[in-house]
């Protein structure tokens, strides 16, 4: 599906040839994740690069700040891939995965206690902290896993909007 993926006046379009034969709901999926996609482009004023079709922000996201751990991301329609050439910087990365869903789960333990946020609120709060802090975990697990099998490749690591995942060699 990725080659039929075009970029026009800074948006993603499907554009499916008449001989392509692919499920309708494959086709309704792509086209609601890059609807979803082209909407966070515009309230953000990011730009697609179209030869690339890598997303270039203009913010500067602390996910991205990696370079200094010889990391580095690009974000595409479909998701994130995230490019490790050192031990250290899956190391790293492991690490902030395992933190950012933790702290999420506290707050939300936290505001169950806090007067105006009420029990429902912070509840479902801590739930989905729990979940996103699952869920990073065993990216996170996944991740190391990988790079002790691959420890003198240069890895990445895709990272879809649904929460899926892979890793991959380079170099």
């Amino acid at each position: 599906m990725i080659p039929y993926i075009k970029v026009v006046n800074n948006q993603y379009v499907l554009q499916l040839p008449s001989t392509a034969s692919f499920s309708s709901n494959v086709v309704k999926a792509v086209q609601s994740q890059l609807l979803l996609t082209n909407t966070t482009i515009k309230k953000n004023h990011s730009m697609i690069d179209p030869t690339t079709k890598e997303i270039v922000s203009n913010t500067d996201a602390p996910f991205f700040s990696l370079a200094r751990r010889r990391c580095w991301g690009h974000v595409y329609w479909w998701g994130i891939r995230v490019y490790f050439e050192s031990n250290a910087a899956v190391y790293q990365e492991a690490h902030y995965l395992e933190i950012s869903g933790t702290a999420v789960e506290y707050i939300g333990m936290l505001s169950v206690a806090v007067p105006g946020i009420g029990d429902v609120s912070g509840a479902l709060l801590g739930a989905w902290g729990k979940v996103l802090s699952d869920h990073n975990h065993n990216v996170a697990e996944a991740l190391l896993r990988y790079n002790r099998r691959h420890k003198h490749s240069y890895i990445y690591m895709d990272y879809n909007f649904n929460g899926n995942y892979s890793f991959h060699t380079f170099k």
